[in-house]
């Protein structure tokens, strides 16, 4: 847990909507360039680099062998090896707990998500073409979003992508003008479309439900 946000790690929303978005990264600069540890930030301006912070004994309740951390050197946490693999059950409640150090205690809670698996071999982007995605929607009714990232620039590092995240019925198509944009973008190799399964979150700190994800 770090005590802010890298502005470089927010990308600049180009164009979409609600579910899909075409995204890239933002070209922020300095002259003269921020001295560390300062990254730069909007409008020319130099801000803190975010540090990470001690939230004291950290908990995971409800995976198959009980999670214990304590923050390292780094104040960054690891698992310890050999855990089983899924963790959980699927359906199971699980609760991340943290006691608090630098900050206040807090929890978050989520759910045991099944297994995913696409029914795509070699997906075929194509300009002006949306794109059909499927996957084995869960068996049971579990409150989870499916999170999918398109891109076709990985060369060095990525100038544009298309992130989507739907809800798990299954399956979905990227719109075609997503596409397009993508494809006008530039396509100089390693491609890669990658699934991630968002289980909805609850956090909340001792006081109070900060929000709901």
């Amino acid at each position: 847990m770090t005590d802010g946000v890298n502005p470089q790690m927010i990308p600049e929303t180009v164009d979409g909507g609600e579910e899909c978005k075409f995204q890239r990264p933002r070209a922020l600069f300095r002259d003269p360039p921020c001295a560390l540890p300062e990254v730069c930030g909007d409008e020319g301006t130099c801000v803190p680099a975010p540090i990470n912070q001690d939230v004291g004994t950290v908990e995971v309740i409800g995976f198959k062998v009980p999670l214990s951390m304590e923050s390292n050197g780094n104040n960054s946490y690891l698992n310890p090896p050999g855990l089983p693999h899924p963790e959980f059950e699927t359906g199971a409640s699980i609760r991340l707990k943290a006691s608090g150090d630098t900050y206040p205690s807090f929890s978050l809670q989520g759910w045991g998500i099944e297994p995913f698996e696409t029914m795509i071999d070699k997906p075929v982007v194509e300009e002006n073409k949306p794109l059909e995605i499927s996957w084995k929607p869960p068996l049971e009714e579990l409150p989870t979003r499916i999170r999918i990232n398109l891109n076709v620039n990985n060369h060095g590092t990525s100038s544009g992508w298309i992130n989507c995240v739907v809800p798990d019925t299954g399956s979905f198509a990227i719109p075609a003008e997503l596409i397009s944009k993508l494809v006008d973008n530039g396509v100089p190799g390693f491609p890669s479309i990658i699934f991630h399964v968002k289980p909805r979150i609850l956090s909340k700190l001792d006081r109070a439900v900060s929000r709901c994800l």
